[in-house]
């Protein structure tokens, strides 16, 4: 992303839970080191993680010294889950920080909308003239919109016109009710802006293949976006 003074390099990154223990060869126990080579390989400004849990930390932290690391817990119990935020350091301030629920209650570790996994967060941090932020809708259709309204509105009263880039997995299409809303507040599709072209159905099952096709609203699809101030 190109800004005044220079370019940003910012990296979205599902990470996929160490609780899938059905992953076989492909559990993160097998590819941790995989999965930490690639944010050293890409040396991201600022990178939003998802899927990441306390076990995926104690490997990924020790190896990330070049960056202020974030961690938002969206639940806690037996599989404590959530996002993060890498910030590299000597490029930004992290002022502040925070996290809310993607939820009528905000405020609170709670589910309003109809999902398949469990509470969803968003998590922000300010830097200087702008705010960056992570988050991971949950896959059941329904809880898209609603969740999407409830970014713009939280996400607007914290950065009260400051700049936003907002990075996640949306698990739904470019093109879509919960996309559009986040077009008519004024953010632009960054796959779009680099000249993505046509969305690319990004979940592919470790294959490393993904399909030209338009993705499907069951489809796990990161983008991220920028207000159109900075993007």
């Amino acid at each position: 992303v190109s800004q005044k003074g220079g370019s940003l390099r910012i990296l979205t990154f599902n990470l996929r839970t160490s609780y899938a223990y059905g992953d076989g060869v492909n559990h993160w126990e097998k590819r941790k080191e995989a999965c930490a080579e690639t944010i050293l390989n890409i040396r991201p400004d600022l990178a939003g993680l998802q899927e990441v849990d306390p076990t995926m930390w104690r490997t990924l932290e020790p190896a990330l010294s070049d960056w202020h690391v974030l961690k938002g817990t969206a639940q806690t119990g037996d599989h404590e889950n959530g996002n993060g935020l890498l910030v590299r350091k000597g490029s930004f301030e992290v002022l502040d920080s925070g996290r809310f629920w993607l939820s009528d209650t905000p405020g609170l570790e709670s589910i309003s909308f109809k999902q398949d996994w469990g509470p969803r967060i968003l998590l922000w941090a300010r830097l200087g003239s702008f705010i960056v932020a992570v988050t991971h809708f949950d896959t059941n259709q329904e809880c898209w919109l609603p969740s999407a309204r409830v970014v713009l509105e939280q996400l607007g009263r914290i950065a009260g016109g400051t700049p936003v880039f907002l990075m996640g997995d949306f698990n739904t299409r470019g093109g879509g009710p919960a996309w559009s809303e986040f077009q008519k507040a004024g953010f632009r599709d960054a796959w779009i802006e680099t000249g993505g072209g046509e969305d690319v159905f990004t979940y592919h099952e470790f294959t490393g293949r993904t399909s030209q096709a338009r993705a499907g609203l069951t489809g796990s699809f990161s983008v991220a976006h920028g207000n159109s101030r900075l993007a």
